[in-house]
């Protein structure tokens, strides 16, 4: 397990938790740590887990001060058991498990005074009691010192030194490992030494170690597109410094293969390989960052996993100050094709020098450049675009590619239904003035380049990259929201005030073609649209902002803006072009329809990466915004300003009420629990977590718990099964068994108001009556026969089966709660019950 500094484990009963932060010194890097220590035969399910149960989720809270760099990643496989209820094995953690992720600090923070919460969400279970959900598990985290020396490992061959100054040894760092999902292998790395004058050298370490009987192929400059996938190492940041060879650790185990295939070349156990670099006399004083990525893959003697690769970060420092300790890598997930691209394109560098000698001949003494896999003729030079530009790629070759970048996303997928709206307004245009339709495609023009600008203030001030933004649920409903409305304009259910966007009658067309007003905002809705889209120059030109002053960023984010908006601008300078479309005339209405269509289109889209839980609460605020628009749209144009602004009023009031109902979590009000949609939707998952959960916990073990009498604040329900409910009865227990759904309101009202309340809950608890659910909401066929045998075919039904097998007690439909205890009463409690009470 990896060494955890920290706080004290904090918690009660089952599980415990632990936060910690360590920062590398005289850096902005450092990791962040959570322990979790679990009570004997409490299990907790992997960050990995899926399908069935919940998995652990760790989560930091958006903030300007840390940010996470890498994901959490425990410091143990977790244990890997197949039960019959779920068709993928169970992942779970016993015991102590400690995850860890990179950090990165912001500028001027000092990590001694930073007070940090982090957030768990997921479960725990017991084979033997059932399942506890943990969601919103707040753990403070604690910062415990800074990164010193750290161990040197033991290689299994001495690392060579080409120079004096990168002869300091490998050391191993516990707080940078870094293991992809299913991979074999466990990557680590650093830097040597954190700060280096000009004119100095450093060494840069990646450490590979694998799991038994495992191999990882070994380096090669880059991808000969054989079978067995070499390891690729490509430093992309800082492009410009002279670095020497990659060396490895050990030779290599040479292979031969039968036929004329190439040998094979590999390493077992673990592996280091090391790139020493000179920092230039004229560098900059001050921190630079060093990026780069690792493609590997690793075989056994019988199969292969598929390649992968991760991505590499440090900040090194350039100064005159002795700084030997070294700084620790930190790794986030990439693909292998994106290393095999960024090699081929590097592939003008000078590569490692090539031996081509074959595997009779002994190795040389020490490391060498490890060469090119024998057989493999280097691949031709990329063909344009370039897979990638560096530092020394001159400005205006980056901003070419940017500008044809922002033309090409006119035809990406996204911005298809904000462009028809646009040949709308250009049909419109057709027999204006020259300057008349310059100037409206100039401020479309506008709109459109506004937008980036924002999206480079956002990459600049708060790092936040191209698309990220689609990462918050907030801005992703309200931007539905928006093109819903929009799209409702253009079906004619009302009319955005904005001229241009929709035609709402004939009589009103040409008051209502398209103004400034208009033209700017269809330009901002088709370049927010478009930023989940990018297209090769884009990317490319995206990339290279990586590290650059922010008037570098902006030029580049304007020139992707003003390549998107050139088609239109160079419309306004030949307003000639507008002849090529067909006249205006009822087809428009026609269009117009469609692209109401094409709108709503676009939001089923939008919703598409929302989170689950958020959906249906989205599609409620969806209706509140239909229902907004149509009252809007009762009232003329023509209308005096009092009239229309108490229908914007109410509109907007219809709007704010929708979204309150629906994105309330649980409250409480009076003493009672409320929940909004979303609340539901989670309480749902809950359910749903525990009803799963108790299914596969150990079987039907969990009935000889005591805990599943024990409704002390709530009902303990058990998920009804045949077998189950069969088991009890041939245990001489009462069971209480309620047919509900989802669906079913009447369900839903006597579960609040008769079941689950207090003196319901206290009988039951007295006589030992084991409850459980059937959950009809899904139609399931088992619940459905038993429904029919007490003959019912709907819901609600209770039937409760008295101890010893006797006929069960049925209740149908409504039912009040003091006919539900008379019923319980008759039945009697279950015979552990009765024969306690006896030898009292």
């Amino acid at each position: 397990m990896a060494d955890f500094v920290g706080g004290a484990v904090e918690g009660d009963g089952e599980v415990k938790f632990a936060g910690s932060l360590r920062v590398n010194r005289g850096q902005r890097t450092g990791v962040i740590q959570v322990r979790t220590v679990l009570a004997p035969s409490w299990h907790i399910y992997a960050t990995d887990q899926e399908g069935g149960p919940g998995p652990a989720k760790i989560t930091l809270p958006t903030t300007d001060q840390i940010r996470l760099s890498g994901e959490f990643r425990p410091d143990k496989e977790p244990q890997v058991r197949k039960v019959e209820y779920f068709d993928t094995p169970l992942r779970e953690h016993y015991g102590e498990v400690t995850w860890s992720a990179p950090v990165e600090l912001s500028a001027g923070v000092n990590p001694e005074k930073l007070k940090l919460e982090l957030q768990f969400d997921g479960q725990i279970c017991n084979d033997e009691v059932g399942c506890k959900p943990l969601f919103g598990k707040k753990i403070e985290v604690v910062f415990s010192g800074f990164e010193g020396e750290l161990a040197a490992p033991a290689p299994e061959a001495k690392l060579g030194a080409p120079a004096a100054e990168s002869s300091a040894p490998v050391a191993e760092s516990p707080t940078g490992v870094f293991r992809a999902e299913r991979s074999r292998l466990a990557l680590q790395g650093q830097v040597t030494p954190a700060t280096t004058p000009p004119g100095g050298k450093f060494q840069l370490a990646i450490t590979a170690s694998l799991d038994p009987t495992w191999h990882v192929y070994a380096y090669a400059p880059r991808d000969p597109q054989a079978v067995a996938k070499p390891t690729l190492i490509v430093v992309t940041e800082p492009a410009a410094w002279p670095r020497g060879p990659v060396l490895a650790s050990q030779d290599p185990i040479v292979t031969l293969p039968d036929g004329d295939q190439p040998p094979v070349r590999y390493h077992e156990k673990a592996v280091t390989w090391t790139v020493e670099f000179t920092v230039p006399a004229d560098a900059t004083a001050g921190e630079h960052t060093l990026a780069g990525i690792v493609g590997y893959q690793t075989c056994t003697d019988t199969s292969c996993d598929r390649p992968l690769a991760a991505r590499f970060t440090a900040r090194v420092t350039v100064g005159q100050a002795a700084d030997s300790g070294p700084v620790p890598l930190a790794f986030t997930a990439d693909r292998y094709a994106e290393a095999a691209q960024l090699a081929a394109a590097g592939s003008e560098a000078p590569p490692p020098p090539a031996d081509s000698a074959p595997p009779a001949i002994a190795a040389p003494a020490g490391p060498a450049p490890e060469p090119p896999i024998a057989g493999a003729a280097p691949p031709s030079p990329p063909p344009s675009p370039p897979a990638s530009l560096n530092s020394q790629t001159p400005l205006h070759q980056v901003l070419l590619w940017a500008f044809l970048g922002g033309l090409i996303l006119n035809i990406m997928p996204c911005v298809l239904p904000v462009i028809g709206l646009k040949v709308m307004a250009f049909v419109q245009q057709a027999g204006e003035s020259r300057a008349q339709v310059l100037a409206l495609n100039v401020w479309y023009a506008l709109g459109l380049i506004s937008v980036f600008l924002v999206l480079a203030t956002l990459l600049v001030v708060w790092n936040v990259g191209w698309g990220e933004q689609f990462s918050s649920e907030v801005l992703t409903i309200t931007l539905a929201a928006v093109v819903f409305a929009m799209g409702l304009s253009f079906l004619g259910v009302w009319q955005m005030p904005i001229p241009g966007f929709a035609v709402s009658d004939r009589a009103t067309e040409l008051t209502e073609k398209e103004g400034p007003a208009g033209a700017f905002a269809k330009g901002i809705i088709t370049t927010i649209l478009a930023t989940p889209c990018s297209g090769p120059g884009v990317a490319i030109a995206l990339g290279y902002c990586q590290g650059k002053p922010a008037s570098v960023v902006y030029m580049i984010f304007a020139m992707v803006g003003l390549g998107m908006a050139s088609p239109y601008l160079m419309i306004g300078v030949f307003p000639q072009l507008l002849r090529l479309l067909p006249r205006p005339g009822a087809w428009m209405e026609t269009f117009e329809r469609l692209m109401g269509l094409v709108l709503l289109g676009t939001v089923i889209y939008l919703l598409s990466f929302t989170a689950w839980a958020n959906v249906l609460p989205a599609v409620a605020l969806l209706l509140g915004v239909g229902a907004a628009c149509w009252w809007i749209g009762r009232i003329p144009i023509t209308a005096e300003f009092p009239a229309r602004l108490r229908g914007w009023l109410g509109g907007i009031a219809v709007i704010g009420l929708s979204a309150l109902l629906a994105f309330t979590n649980q409250t409480t009000i009076g003493g009672n629990e409320v929940y909004g949609l979303r609340g539901i939707m989670e309480h749902r998952l809950d359910k749903y977590i525990q009803q799963q959960a108790a299914l596969h916990s150990g079987g039907d073990d969990i009935l000889n718990s005591s805990e599943i009498t024990q409704h002390t604040t709530t009902i303990r329900w058990l998920p009804y099964s045949e077998r189950r409910l069969e088991r009890l009865i041939g245990d001489n227990r009462t069971v209480l068994v309620d047919f509900t759904a989802d669906w079913c309101l009447t369900c839903k009202t006597l579960e609040a108001t008769v079941l689950n309340t207090q003196e319901v809950r206290d009988l039951l608890r007295a006589n030992g009556v084991v409850t459980l659910q059937a959950d009809w909401t899904d139609g399931d066929a088992e619940i459905g026969r038993k429904l029919e045998s007490l003959g019912s075919k709907q819901v609600p039904v209770v039937a409760i089966f008295p101890a010893g097998g006797a006929q069960p007690i049925v209740l149908m439909g409504f039912y009040t709660k003091a006919a539900l205890l008379e019923k319980v009463r008759e039945a009697g409690p279950s015979d552990n019950v009765r024969v306690a009470a006896a030898r009292r």
